[in-house]
């Protein structure tokens, strides 16, 4: 905190004195000339005084001085409260704030595991349709070995038939002109 701050009463008060004893002089000048007259015989009353009583003069100061000690130190206990009350809140809005930050971080690692749970699941699935896919390969190409196995047995049993049936094929291709595609 400013200075400012701690002495502004004093510092209002002392405006509003000059102020007032500005407004007196401007406006009735014989009462200002009363007026400083009759604060400067009180200093120089006070500072007699204080001359000829000087155990008592030290007592005075001494006293102004413990007051003053008194008011800062009750001043200073003020604002160690608040800085105390300040650093409360402080704590209590980091507790918060750090509770949330966990909530949210295990929120994380729970959608992470979940994650990793879904993307074994997937491996798990994709290597099963991978092995159904190559038996399937494998069984698909074993039928195409037999497939083709049957068509040279066919084609070599065609080429080595008899000519009376090659015979017997001109004559039905005759026989039959308008029929195709047989």
């Amino acid at each position: 905190m400013s200075w400012l701050t701690h002495h502004w009463l004093g510092l209002t008060g002392t405006g509003l004195v000059l102020l007032t004893l500005g407004l007196l002089a401007f406006f009735n000048l014989p009462a200002f000339l009363k007026l400083v007259s009759s604060v400067a015989g009180a200093a120089m009353d006070s500072i007699r005084w204080a001359l000829t009583h000087r155990m008592a003069a030290l007592a005075l100061v001494l006293a102004g001085i413990a007051t003053y000690g008194l008011l800062e130190s009750y001043r200073y206990g003020q604002r160690i409260i608040v800085i105390q009350a300040d650093a409360s809140r402080a704590a209590d809005k980091c507790a918060s704030d750090l509770a949330a930050k966990d909530a949210s971080l295990t929120a994380y690692q729970q959608q992470e595991r979940d994650y990793i749970k879904a993307t074994k699941a997937n491996d798990a699935a994709l290597k099963a349709a991978q092995q159904q896919s190559a038996a399937a390969l494998a069984k698909a190409a074993q039928l195409q070995a037999l497939a083709d196995r049957s068509n040279a047995d066919w084609l070599n049993a065609y080429s080595q038939r008899p000519a009376t049936c090659d015979a017997a094929q001109a004559a039905l291709a005759t026989a039959c002109s308008g029929v195709k595609d047989y």
